[in-house]
């Protein structure tokens, strides 16, 4: 669900700032679901001059989104990323040219530049076990 301290018009200027097609997709795919699902909160998570969507649980910050001209990075944060509830061996093996592990400690990260991107990435993720058997 969208933070109820956000009043939304972030999310317009975030899907603006964004010039590809397919990444504008993706991006509205990912805040899409993200937003409909009740075990998550979205909200504008203020970073500077980056653009970044903050993704809840539990009243951690467990997944940023953070679009960019050309696609839309999605970044695994601290509270997940010592969980072992994902293998970064998995990652790489899923998004072998997009996935990154060495831009900060603890922080990973995928370039997501498309519909089937974004797909795979809400599958890999299971925050839907509806979506992540009906795509298989």
């Amino acid at each position: 669900m969208l933070s109820a301290a956000d009043d939304g018009r972030w999310m317009t200027s975030f899907y603006e700032y964004i010039e590809d097609k397919r990444a504008k997709e993706a991006f509205a795919l990912l805040i899409g679901t993200f937003a409909c699902l009740g075990k998550f909160r979205c909200g504008r998570k203020p970073q500077g001059e980056v653009r970044s969507v903050g993704i809840e649980v539990d009243g951690e910050c467990w997944y940023t989104i953070m679009p960019a001209k050309k696609w839309v990075t999605f970044q695994w944060r601290p509270p997940v990323t010592r969980t072992k509830r994902f293998r970064v061996a998995l990652l790489r093996n899923e998004f072998p040219e997009g996935f990154t592990d060495s831009a900060q400690k603890e922080h990973w990260s995928v370039r997501v530049a498309c519909l089937e991107d974004a797909l795979k990435l809400l599958r890999v993720l299971n925050v839907d076990s509806s979506l992540a058997t009906e795509r298989r």
